[in-house]
């Protein structure tokens, strides 16, 4: 009878170191279940962060793009304007060049003429 009771006591504390370490299990289940939706809710804001700062790159990129080509549209423009201001001067030069030339042979004219009055006058004396 008193194995009996020993065995009805031991079965007992059995059952209850068992209740003990299914209570125990269930309490680090919730635990983990907890910690992986903590997990779960960093790793999506984290992912929602990455597609905020990708969306933002390529915003970026495609600013970088604009610029550039107005930089090169800007570039090709003042390049142009340089360019004919360049053709403008040589024309402008051709121009004066025309027009001293024109004035030397003028001024030419003008001293072999005097010349030829000063040597009639000459004769003429």
């Amino acid at each position: 009878m008193k194995e009996l009771e020993n065995l009805s006591a031991e079965q007992g504390r059995a059952l209850t170191t068992r209740e003990e370490l299914i209570q125990k299990y269930e309490t680090n289940l919730t635990s983990m279940e907890t910690t992986i939706i903590e997990l779960k809710s960093s790793l999506e804001a984290s992912m929602q962060e990455s597609l905020k700062s990708k969306d933002h790159l390529e915003e970026l990129k495609k600013k970088i793009v604009e610029i550039d080509e107005e930089l090169k549209t800007e570039s090709k423009a003042h390049r142009d304007t340089l360019a004919d201001s360049a053709l403008k001067i040589s024309e402008l030069e051709g121009t004066k060049a025309r027009e001293i030339a024109h004035l030397h042979a003028a001024k030419t004219k003008a001293l072999k003429e005097a010349e030829e009055k000063n040597k009639r006058i000459g004769e003429c004396d």
